[in-house]
């Protein structure tokens, strides 16, 4: 049986990311396709919900409790699970994977945090963690990222959030944003952009094209 694939998209809070993971879903809900929802959209049942009951304590964007060696571990271990639990069964069975958001977010995000909290060099923080994650998790076959205008991206996430992000948070997303843009250029075989400054049709009609393509 031909193994399925795992498909992350990635981008920036407020970049439509959520939007169009809804949009694939129903448009490619007679695929043999499963989808997994946001890392903070699953809080509510088993394993999972012991591990955000820590994460979220702090009711922080970034899940900050003051130890982001215990966050990092935390969200791992929420990403471990996912894994073992259904997207490693489901990928032998033949069915492919499409995550919002995956461990590209968690190793540049944490290692943001680990670099604000602890200082050094940033992109040894984030390159431990990614060592870490590999370790635990598969390297998706293909990633989406989404991109665009910042500004644009940072009022619609405040608007959805109704709560402005303070400035700390915003340079965490440029911070984000930034680096998400460089590995994409590093990677490019792993990679596909998306401009989502454009019609939302014509990019609803090139994210089926890519589907279509990655999933032949």
């Amino acid at each position: 049986m031909k193994e399925g694939k795992l498909i992350t998209l990635e981008g920036i809070n407020g970049i439509g990311k959520t939007y169009y993971f809804n949009f694939l879903r129903e448009a490619l809900k007679e695929s043999n396709i499963r989808f997994n929802a946001e890392i903070n959209d699953d809080v509510h049942s088993g394993i999972n919900k012991s591990i955000f009951d820590i994460l979220l304590s702090t009711n922080s964007r970034f899940f900050d409790t003051g130890n982001p060696k215990m966050e990092t571990l935390l969200i791992l271990a929420k990403q471990a699970n996912d894994e073992e639990r259904f997207v490693l069964p489901s990928i032998r069975e033949g069915q492919s994977i499409v995550s919002d958001r995956g461990f590209d977010t968690v190793a540049i995000v944490q290692g943001i945090m680990l670099y604000r909290k602890y200082g050094g060099d940033l992109l040894e923080h984030i390159n431990e963690v990614y060592k870490t994650a590999i370790k635990f998790n598969m390297i998706p076959n293909k990633t989406i990222l989404f991109t665009g205008d910042f500004d644009k991206s940072l009022q619609r996430a405040t608007l959805r959030d109704k709560q402005e992000y303070s400035k700390e948070e915003i340079e965490i997303l440029k911070m984000e944003s930034e680096i998400l843009h460089e590995l994409s250029q590093r990677e490019k075989d792993r990679f596909i952009v998306i401009d989502v400054d454009r019609d939302p049709i014509e990019i609803k009609s090139e994210l089926v094209r890519v589907f279509k393509k990655i999933l032949n």
